[in-house]
């Protein structure tokens, strides 16, 4: 596991060319924030007061608890079927250990697992389209 929060969140910024979104999951539910980049980096939620409010909640999320994250990125590219931009979706565990935080990046296959199957019935769900999942 890498190390860092800004490390993370520099992770991150390496993905999103222009908006995303961010959910963020722990055993208190999830949280969606839309991500933008803008000059000087990324931006959480849509001005700079979400920005330093999400930062907040996600050192408060993790001084107690492990998290997960979905990113969802869009690109310039279209569906050939729908029309709808191509999404590009990275999923992350991360956790604090002691003053430092723990992360990893999970493979394109196992965030397609995580993303085609139900999480309360555990039954396969359809493969969403006009998506590429994405891992290291």
């Amino acid at each position: 596991m890498k190390t860092k929060l800004d490390d993370f969140l520099s992770e991150l910024a390496t993905h999103v060319t222009t908006r995303g979104i961010l959910t963020l999951a722990s055993t208190n539910g999830a949280q969606k924030w839309d991500v933008e980049r803008v000059k000087g980096g990324l931006i959480f939620g849509v001005d700079s007061a979400q920005n330093a409010l999400f930062h907040a909640k996600l050192y408060g999320l993790l001084a107690s608890e492990a998290v997960g994250a979905i990113l969802r990125t869009f690109t310039d590219q279209r569906d050939e079927v729908t029309g709808l931009p191509i999404k590009e979706i990275r999923s992350y565990f991360f956790r604090r250990n002691g003053s430092e935080v723990e992360w990893k990046q999970f493979s394109a296959q196992e965030t397609e697992e995580a993303c085609s199957t139900d999480a309360e019935s555990g039954k396969i769900i359809p493969r969403e389209r006009a998506v590429v999942f994405c891992g290291p």
